[in-house]
Parts: structure tokens; sequence; C-alpha cells
């Protein structure tokens, strides 16, 4: 095949050279499209025939509960989306083509078909009132969108957007707006968005690629995208109001679609397989990528991954070269060692954090079902030097720190109507069930600048600041000596949600 360089504009109005082909790219597209679905069914032995069926095991592993099946058979990866209402939607494709979806509370409830039928992943979102959407890619290649609304599934709205790939979706930290990033039959990426209950008119971004797109939700709005270009590397752009920013290499290389997700703090995480298999991690941070560094896994396929922000992690699910699917914790800095969950597949695993410090997770198996568990959490792995045989435990959050905070007597800090309620002082909750989330990586109202409590640091927790001078809590005089050092501990050892 020939190929003819051009200039592809980015967004900035820069021009950067890319390689186009000669030939028409909708032929290009649609070759991609099947070899991601070859990609969903694939087998490791040539000439081996189709892998044996292979029943998931039943018993939990670590923290994560036993793989519940759905009801539905499929040959493509599952998505999950959280439901701010309440439970999970889980999207799937059945081994009859039709989308249906399940409402997951506990166990998935029988599935309702969305009314389309598709050869690609569909995409569940939720919005912040509890609407769950389903994005299809049906297969006349026209992405629609259907909505739950009064106990039944609506009729497909159309996107304006075709495309032979699976698309990209994410809700907006304002909790109704969704943005839509597809690739179109022309290798363009094209961007549309869902607001006011309307699709705007599709805009393309002037980059091309083979690969599906990945977007992450940015918490102090916008969204974040990763790309891979047609040289192989992945290219990262934010879009904020109505502005996508310049695409910037990330100097990461792939052929799958990369993994991205965002930390409170604001710090991206990209993870990609590599073209020597292993998965690697990067962060954008103060203005910029870090080198890729490994995560201790390898695999074929792309990974899946989320910001724990409830945890304090960053969490990775990674089909492994035997097939099976291993979870990877990222905290204090490190990756921990993989663990296998005791299910094969041979497509891309979804997982979702439940913002309360849990993860969930759906697998299409082997055997042909699409599973689910849930990851109770775990406390985080650390940086710090392990204490000795006989020494002692490092303190815990949900034993030492919300005893100090909750149930100190005179001395309580939540309970004394300074950080409870409705309305607690400075928007800082120090309540049992809000305590974490309002505390770790969270600015303070005081002190912007400063973290309430920065994992690994106290000096720099304005918390610990407030709570060694003696300045909170306000009613009961200063927190003892050994309180305060647990608190010091505690934060120095990663602020682990324990």
């Amino acid at each position: 095949m020939q190929y003819s360089s051009t200039a592809a504009a980015r967004p900035n109005g820069r021009r950067t050279p890319q390689w186009i082909p000669a030939a028409p790219r909708r032929t290009i597209l649609f070759g991609a499209a099947l070899m991601l679905m070859a990609g969903a069914v694939r087998h490791d032995a040539a000439g081996a025939g189709p892998p044996a069926a292979v029943t998931p095991a039943t018993a939990a592993v670590g923290n994560w509960s036993a793989w519940t099946p759905a009801a539905n058979l499929s040959f493509l990866s599952p998505s999950l989306a959280v439901n701010p209402s309440g439970g999970l939607e889980l999207a799937m494709v059945g081994l009859d083509l039709n989308v249906s979806c399940s409402h997951v509370s506990g166990s998935p409830a029988a599935p309702l078909s969305i009314g389309r039928q598709s050869f690609l992943p569909p995409v569940a979102l939720s919005e912040a009132g509890g609407t769950p959407h389903v994005l299809v890619t049906g297969i006349d290649a026209a992405i629609t969108d259907s909505r739950f609304q009064n106990n039944t599934w609506g009729a497909p709205a159309p996107t304006g957007m075709l495309s032979f790939l699976p698309p990209a979706a994410a809700v907006e930290s304002d909790g109704h707006s969704i943005d839509l990033v597809a690739v179109g039959p022309d290798g363009g990426l094209r961007h549309s968005r869902f607001a006011g209950g309307v699709w705007s008119t599709p805009a393309a971004l002037n980059a091309l690629t083979l690969l599906p797109p990945t977007l992450a939700t940015h918490p102090s709005g916008g969204v974040e995208l990763a790309v891979v270009g047609l040289d192989h590397q992945v290219y990262h752009a934010h879009f904020s109001g109505s502005q996508w920013g310049q695409f910037e290499p990330t100097a990461v290389l792939t052929d799958a679609a990369p993994a991205l997700a965002v930390g409170p703090d604001g710090v991206i995480h990209l993870a990609a397989t590599g073209p020597d298999g292993r998965i690697l991690h990067s962060r954008f941070q103060g203005g910029a990528w870090t080198a890729a560094v490994p995560t201790g896994t390898q695999s074929d396929l792309s990974p899946a991954m989320v910001v724990n922000a409830g945890a304090n992690t960053v969490e990775l699910l990674a089909r492994g070269p035997d097939r099976s699917v291993q979870h990877l914790q990222f905290a204090g800095g490190k990756w921990a060692t993989p663990v296998s969950l005791g299910i094969t597949t041979d497509s891309r695993p979804a997982l979702v954090a439940d913002g309360k410090g849990g993860l969930d997770a759906a697998v299409t198996a082997t055997d042909g079902r699409v599973y689910v568990s849930h990851f109770a959490g775990a406390a985080a792995p650390t940086t710090t030097t392990p204490p000795t045989a006989g020494g002692p435990a490092p303190p815990s959050f949900s034993h030492d720190i919300l005893r100090i905070f909750t149930n100190n007597g005179a001395k309580t800090c939540a309970q004394a109507g300074c950080h409870s309620g409705s309305r607690p002082a400075g928007s800082q909750n120090l309540e049992k069930a809000n305590a974490y989330a309002s505390i770790v990586n969270v600015a303070s109202s005081e002190q912007p600048k400063l973290k309430r409590v920065l994992p690994g640091d106290a000096a720099n927790s304005y918390l610990f600041q407030k709570v060694a001078a003696g300045l909170m809590p306000r009613t009961g005089g200063k927190l003892t000596a050994a309180d305060i050092d647990l608190i010091r501990q505690w934060i120095n050892a990663g602020a682990p949600n324990n």
C-alpha cells in the first residue's frame, strides 16, 4: 500500500505531519473493526482451535467476592457504570448481537433489550440523577444513545456519529453533560456533546487513528482524551467548556487502546500495553508526562483502570499471559504484586470505582457468560518500611483515626456540632461515612494551597498542622500526644483507608 504525506491541523492551529493511506480509509477502518472483534475471541496456541471453556472459580479471592453470572451469553467486552441512585448498570452484546442492559444491585437483574444490534462493545453511563444511558455502535455503523426513563428504554436517539470502532464517552463532573468521541469511517476523530437533552453536531478534531479513543472525566471540569496516533504513540488532549487543547505526545507506544483515569488531585494516569506486551504506567503532573514504568504484568489486550478516590489508589485489571484476569493496585508510588482473580477471559475487563473505597468488575469469561464481582477495598500498600516481626501494627483509619474524630469523649470532632451534619464547618464532614473522602487529597477551605491530608506528608497536611497546634478540636482541649502521633503516623504511612 502506498502512503502520502499530509499535514493534519491540531486544535490550536498548528499542523503536524501525519501519514494517511492513499487507499480509502473506510476499508482500513472496517478492517480495524474486524481485527478488534477477532481480538475478543483470540487464542494463544496457533492452530489449536477454539479455547476450552473455563468455569470461573466460585470462591472469593482476597477482598473480591465470588463471580456472579449475568443472564446473557456474550462474546464481547461488557460495560459497567455506577448509578448515583444506587447499584450498577451492566451493558452487553448477546450472541444474537442484541444489546441489553441489566441493573446490578447485589446480583444482576434480568437484562432488558435496548432495541439495537451491534458487533462492538456498548458504552454504559449514568447521569447524576440516576438516568442510565447506553451508547451503541449499530451494525449500520450509526452511534445511538438510549436512555432508561419511566421504567423502560426509550427509542435510540441518533448522535450524528458513524464509526466502525467502539466510541469513548464520559459524564462530566456536572453530572449531566456527556462527551462522546468516535473514529469516523475516514479515520478522523469527531466529538459530540450531550447537554440540555440534545446531542450537538459532531465536530472534527483533526486527528487520525485506527484504534478506539479513551475518555476520562476531570474532577475540576471537562474531560481528558487519549488516542493512539498512526505512529503508534499515545497522544493526550484536554477539553473544557467548548475548547480542545493541543494534542501532546506521551512517549508511550502501543498497538491497543490505552486506559485513562484522573484522580481527585488532578493527576492523570495512563496505562497502555506496550509493543513488548508489558503494561506501562505514566502520569501527567506538573504539566508533563512522567517516564512510563512497568506495572508488573503483561497482556496482549488493553487494560482497564480507575482511580479509587475512596482508597487513594489506582486500580488496574488486565488479562494476563495465562488468560486470567489480574488485579494490580498502585499506591505510595509503587505497583503491588498482581493478584489473579480466578476467572479467564479473551476480552478486555470492565472496571469502575464505587466512590466508597470499593470496586466493581465485569468480565466475559471463556465459558461465554458475563460475570460480575465486587472488591470491598483493602489497605493500600505503602512505601514505608513494614514493621518487623512482633513490632507494632501501623495505625488504622477505621480503628484509630475515626475513634479520634467520632468517639473521643469531650474532644470529639464530628459530634460537637463542628464537622458533622448537613452543613459541617468548612465543608469538612468527619462523620464515619464521610470522613475519608472529606479530608484525603482535599484542599483546605482555609488554606487552598494545602491539602487537609496529603498522603505521606503529615508536616504539610493542614489537618495535622491544626491538630498539632491545638487549634482542633475547638472544644475539650488539645488531643493527647498519643492521638496526635497516631494521626502523624497514619498520614506518613500514605493515609490508607484501612
